[in-house]
């Protein structure tokens, strides 16, 4: 039911949105909700060029090589998440040998495309300024699709204590505040860190935990120490 889609400015972004039913972008800003979903595309744009080229991370897969793809743009959904900021999701997966290290090692690699909530209402601090949201939603999702491109099995569920898995959500939170440093979102993470000292940092027991997202202290300490 998303029938329309708008680029980005760069081209790299494909932005899926329903011009009817709930999932009706966020309309109380400049242009209505057609101003906004330009505006996610310009965020996109923004984050990608931090991450890539500012950082030098390697770019996400894009999905072209297969006909599901459609072309090179990474695609990105809005819709009604139901107060959920948004999800990244792995596409399609492959092997890929890794020659960077000696002995070369092969990893899984994936496609991934990402879902936003379409109006942020839901989330009492961010209902009358979304873009905020969108903005620190999209630096943590969108690196999400970067690791996902290095290596997919950092992702998986193996057991309920997961360290690649606490580091991929640690430091997506990491890289909102590189981005949106005037942000500030992971404060709300920080309690679930602090009230409980003892957690090991490369806890990870259920999509629920935020622990590892409160452990965003641990790579801020890296960068900034």
């Amino acid at each position: 039911h998303l029938t329309d889609s708008v680029a980005s400015p760069s081209g790299n972004f494909l932005i899926h949105f329903p011009t009817v039913g709930d999932d009706v972008a966020y309309s109380n800003v400049a242009g209505g909700s057609l101003g906004y979903i330009d505006s996610v595309a310009q965020i996109m744009d923004n984050v990608y060029n931090h991450i890539v080229t500012t950082f030098g991370y390697p770019e996400p897969l894009r999905d072209s090589f297969y006909v599901e793809g459609g072309d090179e743009k990474y695609d990105v959904y809005l819709i009604d998440l139901s107060g959920v900021y948004g999800l990244a999701y792995k596409d399609s997966i492959m092997t890929k040998i890794d020659s960077t290290v000696f002995p070369p090692v092969t990893r899984k690699t994936a496609t991934a495309y990402l879902e936003l909530e379409n109006d942020y209402v839901e989330l009492n601090q961010y209902k009358n300024r979304p873009l905020d949201a969108v903005r620190v939603t999209a630096a943590h999702e969108f690196f999400h699709m970067v690791q996902f491109a290095i290596d997919e099995d950092e992702s998986e569920d193996i057991s309920q204590v997961i360290a690649g898995h606490a580091w991929m959500e640690m430091s997506a939170v990491w890289m909102e505040e590189e981005i949106y440093d005037d942000i500030n979102d992971y404060y709300n993470y920080l309690p679930f860190f602090f009230n409980d000292p003892a957690a090991s940092i490369q806890q990870f027991t259920g999509r629920s935990d935020l622990h590892p997202y409160g452990s965003v202290v641990f790579p801020l300490f890296l960068s900034q120490k």
